[in-house]
């Protein structure tokens, strides 16, 4: 079973304010999809998301729940507790993630995005995801190579329809998950 990490916007898109929009339709078909391979598919949401909704979506909670990790950010922005910041293997890699994460979206005193795309990059990792559905201008276009480093496929529903990105799914090329080693 190969785990899917699903970005905040995709759930936006899904069951909030863009549901009845062509983007929450395209979101909503890919959703219902992988949902119903329960055998190929474990859907996932990160406790980032969580923080992020406001009010919450209580659609999400169906999804299973992956820690938030810290990746490179400052003790005073971390929007997780003791609790639930997770740490895959308290060696060298996280931080050689965190710094080449970085370095591909600097912060530049630009939007909060920059970080929360970050952070979901790493959050999907250290879970072991082998996909990361999002809906993202850009960002994650400059994440690509470490998403690729990292066995992680990256699928943007604003640059496939419902059915290219299932397709995709369907044929569950990442190949497996985690840093490789």
């Amino acid at each position: 079973m190969k785990k899917l990490l699903v970005d905040t916007t995709v759930f936006i898109s899904a069951y909030g304010s863009r549901s009845a929009t062509e983007r929450g339709i395209c979101a909503r078909r890919v959703l219902d999809y992988v949902e119903s391979r329960k055998d190929e598919f474990i859907v996932c949401k990160s406790a980032r998301t969580l923080r992020e909704l406001s009010p919450p979506i209580r659609e999400l909670d169906r999804f299973e729940t992956v820690p938030y990790h810290w990746m490179d950010e400052r003790w005073e922005d971390i929007e997780g507790t003791w609790g639930n910041i997770g740490s895959r293997w308290g060696n060298g890699q996280e931080r050689e993630l965190a710094d080449a994460a970085r370095d591909a979206l600097p912060d530049k005193g630009k939007r909060p995005n920059v970080r929360r795309d970050r952070g979901i990059l790493g959050d999907a990792v250290f879970a072991g995801c082998a996909f990361l559905l999002t809906e993202d201008e850009k960002d994650f276009d400059r994440l690509a190579p470490i998403a690729e480093r990292c066995r992680l496929r990256v699928i943007n529903l604003l640059k496939l329809d419902a059915a290219a990105a299932i397709k995709e799914l369907s044929a569950s090329c990442a190949g497996g998950s985690g840093l490789k080693r």
